[in-house]
């Protein structure tokens, strides 16, 4: 799981066809619990529904434990947000098929695919069934950028994926959510430890060929 110093508890999970990101945005020296983005119950755990928009395919839930979590997500504000362009490196981390969290890489493809009267942002770092809920990270700040939602498929009997052609829910609209439900405090990043030295992740890549 790509938790670096970015990183949170990016944890997924599909559950009757839908996964959520669970993402702790807040320490319990703010408030007496953990707070998640999430579509299912992550790593078995209990936890109430705070909010959910469907239109950008988001929940928040409030987990049930008094466990504190040492990886904490950085998540990108809004200002920095407005600076993301096409061909800004990225990471995807999601669970594919049901597997442990792996990361993927590639580059924000698209800023402007509105499904629904939501607006998303594409990538192509290779995505399948299973990152849906997952992180998006920039790749030089490792500053969570957006929550993974859909996938392209082509074809009607039996659609192939795209794996190239992922489509993620931006901060942007999740900023916007929250401070509509006026929780916008979960994602101050205020409240997290000083940021330590980003961890080199190149011995997660595959080997160069020979």
């Amino acid at each position: 799981m790509l938790t670096c110093e970015v990183g949170e508890l990016a944890q997924a999970a599909a559950v009757a066809g839908h996964a959520f990101f669970s993402w702790a945005c807040v320490t319990s020296r703010v408030i007496p619990h953990w707070f998640f983005f999430a579509r299912a119950l992550a790593g078995g755990w209990r936890c109430d529904i705070v909010s959910h928009d469907p239109k950008i395919d988001t929940a928040l839930l409030k987990l049930r434990t008094t466990r504190t979590f040492k990886n904490l997500a950085r998540v990108i504000s809004r200002q920095a947000a407005t600076k993301i362009r096409v061909w800004d490196s990225i990471y995807a981390v999601g669970c594919p098929l049901g597997n442990d969290p792996i990361p993927s890489q590639g580059e924000v493809s698209s800023l402007k695919n509105e499904i629904n009267g939501a607006n998303y942002w594409m990538i192509n770092a290779p995505t399948y069934f299973g990152n849906s809920g997952g992180g998006v990270y920039l790749a030089g700040s490792r500053e969570l950028a957006g929550v993974f939602s859909k996938i392209y498929t082509h074809g009607r009997g039996n659609p192939v994926v795209i794996p190239h052609m992922g489509l993620f829910t931006p901060m942007p609209a999740i900023h916007d959510w929250l401070e509509r439900e006026k929780l916008g405090f979960v994602v101050n990043n205020s409240t997290l430890p000083p940021r330590g030295p980003i961890t080199n992740i190149d011995h997660l890549a595959a080997p160069s060929p020979r």
